[in-house]
């Protein structure tokens, strides 16, 4: 396969650049998408000479410090929904900042050249089309997906490596119990949750996520109490590579946000936090072959009204921005689509220039919000 352009073909391209436009994203050569730039169409102009020029109110500081040095860049575009990018090195000029577009301009790798993925996603810029410019999203064995009880599935390595995200974006901080407890802890592989001095009397969650008063033995009950109290928090998670494998770390929420009032919807966001924190310690996503290219999403949770992605390189994608996407998941033999929009809640990054995306979905289907809602709980839609 071509993975190139030239002549004619360049021509073409550079054309619909010009008159169309396209959203662009520059970064670095080499570079894993840290300080990455993205512009919107208007913020720029294509001459037909071939010579992309940014203007000076549209360029930010590592922009105009990269065309200062001359730093080579790699200048990522788009053309009838296919990523295509062309290396340049910026140059200031008087009213803005000049690339001179090369005679070869190279085509993003495609999806089917990644490895397969039986989980995957396409993420439309275009706020009303499912067509057009595109993100594609791909699962990772390292983020297990319809998994609930996400803190059963992470190594005791990466629960060190996130202990300042673990602080910083979900409140977490160590947390030791005394031999008693932290048997119990071990035993039950469970949140221990206590908003009002007891034991809950059920679980508020779709699945087994919390200990419960039935959970104990009546005679261990105070003891419990008394050794959980003593953290001032009103949560524990107990962290494993598995729910066979033993707990190896425990992290409790800080007794800062103890204070006030803390339910079964902020234990939930805290879960949810969890891979995020992860991804952003690892500054890690799914390697592709080829350098300089946009690295597809990786999908770090999915939930019935509830997805996250997260990149190691800025996007253009916006908090509270609406996108329409694709969720396509293996059934049988066949692949089911789930098209619905998605609206970015919060954005989550680290200084080395790696996001996350919290979305809600939202016009889904009633069906397809069922569907995942069982994969996810292993239960009937609604049942508790």
């Amino acid at each position: 396969m071509n993975n190139s352009l030239t002549g004619v073909e360049r021509d073409i391209v550079i054309d619909n650049l010009r008159q169309n436009g396209s959203m662009l994203i520059l970064q670095k050569e080499n570079d894993s998408g840290n300080d990455s730039v993205a512009l919107q169409p208007g913020m720029f102009s294509v001459l037909k000479e071939g010579i992309l020029v940014v203007a000076d109110r549209f360029s930010p500081d590592q922009l105009k410090f990269s065309a200062q040095n001359r730093i080579p860049m790699v200048v990522h575009f788009f053309y009838r929904g296919r990523g295509l990018y062309f290396n340049a090195r910026p140059q200031p000029i008087k009213n803005g900042i000049a690339f001179v577009i090369p005679p070869v301009i190279y085509k993003q790798i495609s999806p089917e050249e990644y490895a397969a993925a039986e989980i995957t996603a396409t993420v439309f810029y275009s706020a009303k089309m499912r067509k057009g410019e595109s993100l594609q999203c791909f699962a990772d064995s390292a983020y297990p997906l319809f998994e609930p009880a996400l803190w059963q599935h992470i190594s005791e390595e990466d629960v060190s490596n996130a202990h300042n995200e673990f602080f910083q974006i979900a409140d977490l901080v160590p947390a030791k119990l005394p031999a008693f407890s932290g048997q119990r802890m071990n035993e039950q592989k469970k949140i221990l949750y206590v908003p009002e001095d007891q034991l809950p009397q059920r679980n508020y969650f779709p699945f087994e996520a919390t200990i419960t008063d039935t959970d104990i033995f009546a005679s261990e009950r105070d003891q419990l109490l008394s050794e959980f109290e003593s953290l001032n928090t009103k949560m524990v998670i107990p962290f494993c590579e598995s729910s066979l494998s033993p707990v190896h770390s425990l992290y409790c929420l800080s007794p800062e946000e103890s204070q006030g009032t803390f339910g079964p919807t902020d234990v939930s966001q805290i879960v949810q936090l969890l891979p995020i924190c992860r991804f952003l310690a690892k500054n890690k996503v799914q390697p592709v072959s080829v350098e300089s290219r946009i690295s597809p999403l990786t999908i770090l949770y999915v939930g019935p009204s509830e997805i996250i992605f997260a990149g190691s390189h800025r996007t253009g994608l916006q908090r509270a921005g609406e996108y329409p996407f694709s969720l396509f998941m293996p059934l049988g033999n066949v692949r089911r689509e789930i098209a619905a929009n998605l609206v970015i809640t919060q954005v989550y990054d680290n200084p080395h220039g790696a996001e996350c995306y919290v979305c809600r979905i939202i016009h889904q289907k009633e069906e397809d919000k069922r569907f995942l809602y069982e994969k996810l709980y292993k239960r009937k839609y609604g049942e508790y």
